[in-house]
């Protein structure tokens, strides 16, 4: 079955997109990976000053670095995945587990490293510095749904 083919039967079976189904599941996946993430940090910040909270600058250049790494393993191992032999894409899916364990690892045993009581480059109320991350994080969605809907309609993927 050649791929068009697959993608017409598959309209066929059914016809009507499920919208609310993949806004959920977008939510859901922003949800579960993003706000573990900052309560973390933001309960780092408030065990480490009960009095002011902020952003340091090592968070700053921590949070960057991991950033950096976070984008070159999901851009490298993207491409990789579509390998066309199935041996191959197991083994680069379980390389990307150890990998995702090992990142981490990493930013756990860091943040034992880094003095958050240190500096602040960003001073303010705990609960205010959450709300803006959270914020931030809803923004970059938003904005990375927008330009993926550009790109389908550019391309015509729907």
């Amino acid at each position: 079955m050649s791929i068009q083919e697959f993608c017409e039967s598959m309209k066929r079976e059914n016809p009507t997109s499920n919208w609310l189904g993949h806004l959920l599941k977008l939510l859901q996946t922003a949800f579960f990976i993003y706000t573990p993430l900052y309560t973390l940090e933001f309960f780092m910040m408030a065990l480490s000053s009960p009095k002011h909270f902020g952003i340091s600058i090592d968070d700053v250049i921590f949070i960057s670095l991991l950033m950096i790494l976070d984008y070159g393993i999901d851009y490298l191992l993207n491409r990789l995945l579509f390998e066309p032999s199935s041996k191959k894409r197991k083994f680069l899916i379980n390389i990307r587990r150890f990998i995702w364990i090992l990142y981490f690892t990493v930013f756990f045993l860091s943040v034992s490293y880094f003095d958050f009581a240190s500096h602040y480059l960003i001073r303010g109320n705990g609960w205010v510095i959450e709300a803006t991350l959270l914020l931030i994080t809803f923004l970059l969605w938003i904005g990375n749904n927008y330009y993926w809907n550009k790109q389908s309609k550019k391309y015509n993927w729907k």
